[in-house]
């Protein structure tokens, strides 16, 4: 008979054990490692004449753990609506100044925690009317293909804007200042409407300030925003943390190249079924005093 020495046994199985959970990479391990792209600067703005040459850098920093590929190319840049969404596309008017872009190569490379700087060229049209031009310069990482058939990509973009001399035309005004007095549902809002009628871009700037009643200031936001030639933009202000139920003071204000339109009002946030609730209480106090009013009058008359 064979007699087993179980104690040798399981230490042999625990050293199995560890020697393997030591040498085993886990799946999806190398899948796990952190990967970052930040591009710097967000935006370019240039002021040239037409048949001119720039040439400008930017960098793409690789604050992740694991290397990539990446391309570089321009791209069209415009917006679709009063609420300024972006879209890629050429049918825009001004749209094009991504066609001046040349880059000295396509295909990138970064490593864990480098940071690359890419040169490009732009050469304005002879033929660039005068005023506001616009288009995007776009880094893409181009990840090696998975064995689960699925890649994933990060896009990111430097804005163009770029001013070309001539009969150039600043031309724009605040067309609305909005602030409704009664709200029933938090968050507590405002909004302001400006239009450019010029041929290029300028900047437009905005305050939002809500104060109780006795003028102690709840909260207080001011912005830059870009205003696209031919265009009217929509700018929402909103206090996000505002309660359901209060009255307020609400300062709105915008400068639109260099005219400044405010407009002060209070408001009350209170959900519908709230007023009801004290209309009907009005209601019935009001004809419970017309009552008592009638049998006031009725006993004097007795007497």
């Amino acid at each position: 008979m064979i007699q087993v020495n179980y104690h040798r046994l399981l230490l042999g199985l625990a050293t199995a054990l560890v020697f393997v959970a030591g040498t085993t990479v886990p799946v999806g391990a190398a899948e796990d490692l952190r990967e970052g792209m930040t591009i710097s600067p967000t935006e370019r703005r240039y002021k040239a004449n037409p048949g001119d040459t720039i040439t400008d850098s930017f960098q793409i920093l690789n604050d992740g753990q694991t290397a990539y590929n990446f391309t570089v190319y321009g791209a069209p840049y415009g917006v679709t609506d009063r609420a300024y969404n972006t879209v890629y596309e050429e049918s825009k008017p001004r749209s094009d100044a991504y066609r001046w872009a040349q880059f000295s190569q396509s295909n990138w490379h970064a490593e864990a925690r480098e940071t690359v700087t890419i040169p490009f060229t732009l050469r304005i049209s002879e033929n660039a009317s005068p005023g506001g031009h616009y288009g995007v310069i776009f880094a893409e990482t181009q990840p090696a293909p998975s064995d689960s058939g699925i890649t994933r990509k990060k896009r990111l973009g430097m804005v163009l804007y770029v001013t070309v001399s001539g009969d150039v035309k600043t031309e724009g005004k605040a067309t609305g200042l909005t602030i409704n007095s009664y709200q029933p549902v938090a968050p507590l809002r405002a909004s302001a409407s400006i239009e450019n009628t010029g041929n290029v871009d300028y900047e437009a700037t905005s305050v939002f300030e809500v104060s109780d009643v006795f003028g102690g200031v709840k909260y207080r936001t001011a912005g830059t925003h870009t205003i696209f030639p031919a265009t009217t933009r929509d700018i929402e202000f909103t206090w996000d943390k505002s309660p359901w139920f209060g009255l307020y003071k609400v300062h709105a204000e915008v400068t639109v190249l260099g005219k400044r339109t405010v407009r002060d009002s209070y408001v009350v946030i209170a959900p519908n079924w709230l007023l009801f609730t004290a209309l009907i209480a009005i209601l019935i106090g009001g004809i419970n005093a017309i009552r008592r009013r009638q049998t006031k009058q009725r006993r004097t008359k007795r007497f």
